[in-house]
């Protein structure tokens, strides 16, 4: 009997784990085309404003020459179902050794049909009852890098 319940216990416990796994996973899709076509090995490549998503230290690599950067992508998953934008822009500082970036990621499916009213209480449809709506997630990134002084 006692090996049942523990059975059990340790069904119901690796349920709520797996659970877990899927939590912001629109964050692992990655941004940049270049990114894509190596799949998502850049990490430690990347110096442009990509990096505020990658490895925010390769904000510190960018040439000093390069003022303001503005990045942005769209791409479309499962069919054109579901939306993925990115909007970028990094800018140095006052001094050339620094960086900041913010990026902003949005993964949403967008003109869902609320279907919760379309039968009146007599059973008969109104389509003119029929509402959409959106659901989306978002991530928000500030990041700042800094170059090592030479020594």
């Amino acid at each position: 009997m006692r090996i049942y319940i523990l059975v059990l216990v340790g069904l119901v416990g690796s349920f709520g784990a797996q659970a877990q796994k899927y939590s912001n996973e629109f964050l692992s899709i990655g941004v940049g085309a270049r990114a894509q076509a190596l799949g998502t090995a850049v990490v430690a490549g990347v110096d442009d404003v990509m990096a505020g998503v990658w490895n925010p230290a390769g904000l510190a690599a960018a040439p000093r020459l390069d003022g303001m950067q503005i990045a942005a992508m769209h791409s479309e998953w499962f069919g054109g179902v579901g939306r993925f934008d990115y909007l970028a822009a990094t800018l140095p500082m006052s001094n050339e050794n620094r960086r900041l970036a913010i990026s902003a990621i949005r993964f949403g499916i967008d003109k869902i049909p609320n279907t919760l009213s379309l039968y009146g209480a007599d059973g008969t449809v109104n389509f003119d009852n029929l509402k959409e709506f959106s659901a989306a997630d978002y991530a928000f990134i500030l990041s700042y890098a800094q170059r090592g002084s030479a020594t």
